[in-house]
């Protein structure tokens, strides 16, 4: 994947299960997800360039579904592994990707997501494996960057009309 997207000249940063698993303590994820800025006008060159890459469609009508929810879902030829590239056009999507940093793993090409945006991301998606994943976060990191999750996860509860967004993920990065 980060061949495909190199070639296309687009920066992507890792988010999910397996950014959280290097970042943090290891964990079992059934994908690996990244986070890339894209405008879906030309999602059907993009699919032609990650089939290049052996990385395809999970079902017909990916390009449809792509414009509709700004994530392709992949799966690679030769592993299976399932790869959702989400398309991001949010001003703080654009600045996960900005601030993501090179994982330091060798073979981990794409950089991955910061705590604090891996916690943002988690606290917006607040399924129970996310929950644990920012009590394991703020366990490895301490010392992040509070005031910026704060007004994003504030930012995003508005949005979402979960005023409890914040209190929620407040108590996670006290326990």
């Amino acid at each position: 994947m980060a061949a495909a997207l190199s070639r296309e000249g687009i920066d992507a940063a890792l988010i999910g299960g397996v950014a959280v698993s290097l970042l943090a303590e290891p964990r079992f994820t059934r994908d690996l997800d990244a986070l890339i800025i894209y405008d879906t006008e030309d999602i059907v060159g993009l699919i032609e360039t990650l089939a290049d890459f052996d990385l395809r469609p999970l079902f017909e009508g990916a390009e449809q579904f792509a414009r509709d929810s700004r994530v392709i879902a992949l799966r690679h030829d030769a592993t299976g592994l399932v790869v959702d590239v989400q398309l991001g056009c949010m001003p703080f999507e654009t600045e996960v990707v900005e601030r993501a940093k090179p994982s330091g793993e060798p073979g981990i090409p794409l950089r991955l997501a910061t705590p604090e945006d891996l916690v943002i991301l988690k606290a917006i998606a607040s399924r129970p494996k996310d929950l644990e994943d920012i009590r394991n976060i703020a366990l490895t990191y301490p010392d992040m960057d509070r005031k910026r999750i704060e007004r994003w996860v504030r930012e995003y509860g508005e949005l979402l009309e979960t005023p409890e967004l914040w209190d929620r993920t407040r108590a996670l990065l006290e326990e």
